[in-house]
């Protein structure tokens, strides 16, 4: 027995083996433990095929082991048994990759970063079937070496195991770490107005984010819709409230702003969806203050053939609103000569770049519009004299800026009669022709350029009060002496303009900008539906009287009125 136990311990041998780790994070050390002798680390550079650029490779070598057991003793003792090498054990395994001796034998890859609650879906399971946008910030102007660094993300339509989801994939330089702000961004939130992530792809160098449903884009939904106004309207009613409410649910939920979004539509329902790692290319311009909540499905509403459900959930208000500012099918400014009266709120035909011969067919007679009481400025350092002008300290060309003043009209006044008014006009197509001066600026320039004297004066301009620029109840135009120069601050000695020049004053220039907007026929038509839909005659003046609105009148007895002479 003793010779057995001495012949055991000779064949026991030390199991030297290599191991190497394949990872990005710092080593812990704590996660091994190494059984029965030790282990040494050594740092080097990744030499194994498919290390991914960054990688982080360490080596351990371990030794010690324990040899076999000895064979059993008879007149001859029987050789020791296979030995056992040592023994290594990893308490957290999930961003390693382990070879031993340059074979596989444990992997793992890194989408530990993932919590359990979402999955982890294999590559092959995923079938991509259409580019829905993408966003690459490659193909901006920035230098070649800039746009090389930065990551590109394509999001896809795709079906997995029959059912349908979005894939969003990143590629380039930095696509991990895109990827993984992404899907941490993801994991925190929850919100029937935003993706909602699924899943994860992380294989070799493909890095994705699963997205329950199938999305379009919301600039494509809405042209899809382009022929019909009342389905645009509505779109950009309801889309508008459920951006307010995601808004909302950030500022008051979260304690933050809204990132940058790119909007995306569900194709089922209709609804509104951001994903929040867009950079904003289709976002929302409106101020409207609706709170629609469709009484239903938009998807059902669109598709219904009875319009009568948009009319049912949008008011006259919001309706004109949309094609205000959404559905404008021209919308000019234009100059127009110091000379000219100008009609806030009338209808004009042929309008050119110049206003040369631009002719008004309708006015509002009942129609009262004001322009501001002040002029625009920038400063607080003006006095008022006692007969209403104001009077502004100068002593540099530093002080130079312009002054304005203007007023608008509200276009609702104009759709809820316009096919009344086309009809007595008999016009029945080329409705673009036709536009309203909506809006009307009157702006005053102080020119510097023919001034050639080195001294700075001192003085004032005085401006005179607003309502001078108003003829009728909506006429307005240039009076005489718009403004001036005076060495005075009550302003009782006015400078003629050759001596303001001689002491170095600029010129004075007046210019007035006059804003047109005009729609198609396919609003028009659009205005017949919604007014038939809300019960009204949109042939008569039944909605005008409805809201109160002031009438236009047709000129009878005397011809159009030339605003500007060719």
């Amino acid at each position: 027995m003793r010779l057995l136990r001495r012949h055991s311990k000779a064949i026991r041998k030390q199991c030297d083996q290599r191991l190497t780790l394949r990872r990005r994070p710092a080593l812990d050390t704590s996660l091994f433990c190494v059984h029965p002798c030790s282990m040494d680390f050594e740092d080097r550079e990744p030499s194994l095929a498919g290390v991914l650029p960054g990688t982080h490779v360490m080596t351990l070598n371990l030794s010690g082991g324990t040899g076999g057991m000895g064979g059993r003793g008879l007149q001859q003792g029987g050789i020791g048994g296979t030995g056992e090498g040592s023994r290594l054990y990893v308490s957290s395994a999930d961003r390693w990759t382990v070879h031993v001796n340059g074979n596989l034998n444990y992997s793992r890859d890194e989408t530990s970063m993932v919590d359990s609650n979402f999955r982890r879906i294999p590559w092959g399971d995923v079938e991509l079937q259409r580019r829905v946008y993408v966003d690459d910030p490659r193909l901006d102007p920035f230098p070649r070496q800039l746009r090389q660094e930065r990551c590109a993300r394509i999001v896809r339509s795709a079906r997995i195991d029959g059912r349908e989801f979005t894939v969003a994939n990143y590629e380039g330089h930095s696509a991990e770490k895109n990827w993984k702000q992404d899907v941490e961004r993801y994991m925190n939130i929850r919100h029937e107005n935003i993706l909602q992530m699924y899943g994860t792809v992380c294989w070799r160098n493909v890095r994705a984010a699963v997205f329950h449903g199938d999305f379009i884009p919301y600039q494509d939904f809405l042209t899809s819709y382009a022929h019909c106004a009342m389905s645009t309207c509505f779109i950009y009613t309801y889309i508008n409230k459920e951006f307010k409410d995601t808004k909302t649910y950030f500022e008051s939920t979260l304690g933050s702003s809204l990132p940058t979004y790119t909007l995306l539509i569900r194709r089922c329902t209709g609804h509104l969806c951001l994903d929040l790692s867009g950079r904003d290319f289709f976002g929302l311009n409106m101020k409207s203050t609706s709170d629609l909540v469709p009484t239903s499905s938009p998807m059902q509403i669109l598709s219904s053939a009875n319009r009568n459900d948009i009319a049912k959930d949008m008011t006259l208000e919001e309706y004109y609103f949309i094609c205000t500012l959404q559905l404008s099918a021209m919308e000019q400014t234009i100059p127009v000569p110091s000379s000219s009266i100008i009609h806030v709120g009338a209808l004009y035909c042929d309008i050119s770049d110049e206003l040369r011969r631009a002719i008004q067919v309708i006015a509002l007679p009942n129609f009262d519009c004001d322009l501001e009481e002040e002029w625009e400025y920038t400063s607080d350092d003006y006095t008022m004299t006692a007969d209403g002008w104001m009077c502004i300290p100068y002593c540099s060309p530093d002080d130079i800026e312009t002054f304005s003043v203007g007023a608008a009209f509200a276009a609702s006044t104009w759709l809820s009669q316009a096919n009344h008014i086309f009809k007595r006009l008999n016009v029945e197509s080329d409705f673009h022709r036709y536009a309203i001066l909506d809006e009307i600026s009157f702006n005053i320039t102080l020119d510097d350029s023919d001034v050639y004297t080195f001294n700075d004066p001192e003085g004032y301009l005085l401006l005179c009060p607003t309502r001078d620029l108003k003829l009728g109840s909506n006429s307005f135009q240039w009076p005489e002496c718009p403004a001036y120069w005076s060495l005075d601050p009550d302003g009782m000695e006015r400078l003629t303009s050759d001596a303001a020049r001689e002491l170095g004053f600029p010129t004075i220039a007046t210019e007035t900008q006059a804003h047109f907007r005009s729609w198609d026929d396919i609003v028009y038509g659009g205005l017949r539906e919604f007014h038939s839909g809300k019960g009204f005659d949109s042939e008569s003046l039944d909605v005008a009287i409805h809201l109160r609105a002031p009438l236009y009148e047709l000129f009878s007895d005397e011809p159009p009125i030339v605003v500007a002479a060719a």
